[in-house]
């Protein structure tokens, strides 16, 4: 299973729910990060290898790819971004480049059980990788700022993973509306959760509620 992840307007918990998602994965997954933030989340220490971002400005081959892999645990491992943040836009990426990844990813997720899982961040996701998804989901929450934002970004949408929070009232309906996607999951705010993500320790067991929360996406 090959699933991308992005949200419209950033804080929205993008990077929380591509780590949860990968670590609910009973088998070996592969987390792409392109925003940056799933190292730390992961708890992971500094490395000095190139990251997406630096391979997708080069003209190196894909066979060079598994050489930025990182071991997070056992089952998982992370494709770093490390690109600098002034560098990290994805509309400098020639889109030969992007296809190029995306044939890789899609290659590497049909080798035996395995799952890829990309985090894209925050606006429009590279079309290439769209496309060879078996699933694209936007993280959103009930917020109508994010819903509007979301009329930008959510053509390629299948499905929707919702941040449920208290004191949110937009119904559910209101949601899949201005997305044009069902729910694919509703993923129950918990601060716990979110501050394991801070301090680097999601995957120190991935708490129950959030598994379960996820079980309609696990493959």
């Amino acid at each position: 299973m090959l699933t991308m992840l992005w949200a419209a307007k950033g804080g929205t918990g993008t990077t929380f729910v591509s780590c949860a998602l990968a670590l609910a994965h009973r088998h070996t997954t592969l987390i792409v990060d392109l925003d940056g933030d799933v190292p730390d989340a992961l708890g992971l220490p500094p490395n000095d290898r190139p990251g997406a971002h630096d391979w997708l400005r080069s003209d190196a081959p894909p066979e060079h790819l598994p050489d930025l892999l990182v071991s997070a645990t056992d089952d998982l491992v992370v494709m770093p971004a490390h690109a600098s943040d002034t560098e990290r836009s994805t509309e400098a990426i020639a889109p030969q480049r992007w296809a190029a990844l995306a044939d890789w990813c899609s290659e590497w997720h049909a080798r035996g059980e395995r799952s890829v899982v990309v985090d894209a961040g925050t606006g429009s996701p590279p079309e290439s990788l769209v496309d060879v998804a078996d699933r694209a989901l936007l993280v959103t929450r009930r917020c109508y700022l994010a819903l509007s934002a979301a009329h930008r970004f959510t053509g390629n949408a299948t499905g929707i993973v919702l941040i449920d929070e208290d004191g949110r009232t937009l119904p559910s309906r209101g949601v899949t509306d201005a997305v044009g996607a069902p729910i694919a999951a509703t993923v129950r705010y918990d601060r716990a959760a979110y501050q394991a993500l801070d301090a680097g320790l999601l995957h120190t067991p991935l708490p129950r509620a959030v598994r379960r929360h996820l079980a309609p996406l696990v493959a």
